[in-house]
């Protein structure tokens, strides 16, 4: 890690004494003709220390460098970064390392990663490491959601021309087989999507969830109605789907609207 205090809560020592245990880790590595690939976490903040500096992110690279590292990947843990952090942090840190040595883990948590992404592609970087759904988090950062999704990453490259010689609806199809098995909604928007148009997903299960919520009373407040329609709204939920949400829930929509309002 960039940052001392998240060091000593992820793994349970300084910064300095987590490089003596790898020097050990590296050294069979080698002697077994092992590549080793090093992360730097927390480098575009910490949830201890707030703002990491970009020197400290270098220094901390240069060392995984200098230890025999192929590989760095460069993350921003809690996702908290913007596209100028990002830009300021690889080009302070390729100035000591060669660009194509470098690899961007991005989080997701402030909807940043894909501008992140981008900012950091047309500085060099050509490697991104991106989990399927956005599935990931860490337990060690409040708040924070899983690594950037890659159906998202790989429909933002496509656009870009970049060929990948990856299939974004294979990708997106494991995405909804592992989310449906963690009984959770992907994090992907582009997968979400997908299956909201080929019928994988018929009704959205977010949606499915906030009705639940709202009729355990038996009760519509204004507020309520209010919300789910706003949410109708910014997801395009269809009145069909409303209305199988309500049947899933063992409601009609001449209960729904006994009980409150109507949303259609």
């Amino acid at each position: 890690a960039a940052s001392q205090l998240f060091s000593e809560k992820n793994i349970g020592c300084s910064i300095e004494k987590s490089f003596d245990r790898y020097a050990d880790v590296v050294k069979l590595a080698h002697e077994e003709n092992l590549r080793i690939r090093g992360y730097v976490s927390c480098v575009l903040g910490c949830p201890y220390e707030g703002i990491v500096s970009s020197k400290r992110v270098a220094d901390t690279s240069m060392k995984l460098h200098d230890m025999g590292c192929y590989e760095i990947s460069l993350g921003d843990t809690i996702g908290i970064g913007n596209p100028g952090q990002a830009t300021a942090v690889i080009r302070r840190v390729k100035e000591h390392i060669p660009v194509e040595m470098l690899a961007a883990h991005f989080h997701d948590t402030y909807g940043q990663a894909l501008v992140n992404l981008l900012a950091v592609l047309q500085e060099g970087v050509a490697v991104i490491d991106s989990a399927v759904a956005g599935l990931g988090g860490c337990p060690f950062a409040r708040g924070a959601t899983g690594n950037v999704a890659t159906e998202d990453v790989l429909y933002m490259l496509e656009g870009l021309g970049v060929d990948t010689g990856v299939d974004l609806h294979r990708v997106a199809t494991a995405g909804h087989f592992i989310s449906e098995k963690l009984g959770r909604n992907t994090n992907s928007r582009v997968a979400y999507n997908i299956a909201r148009k080929t019928g994988e997903i018929k009704v959205p299960m977010a949606y499915r969830d906030m009705v639940a919520a709202t009729l355990l009373d038996g009760v519509l407040s204004v507020e309520e109605i209010h919300m789910l329609r706003q949410y109708r709204l910014r997801h395009n939920i269809s009145v069909s789907e409303h209305i199988s949400a309500l049947e899933d829930l063992g409601w009609t929509e001449a209960d729904f609207q006994k009980h409150g309002a109507g949303l259609r």
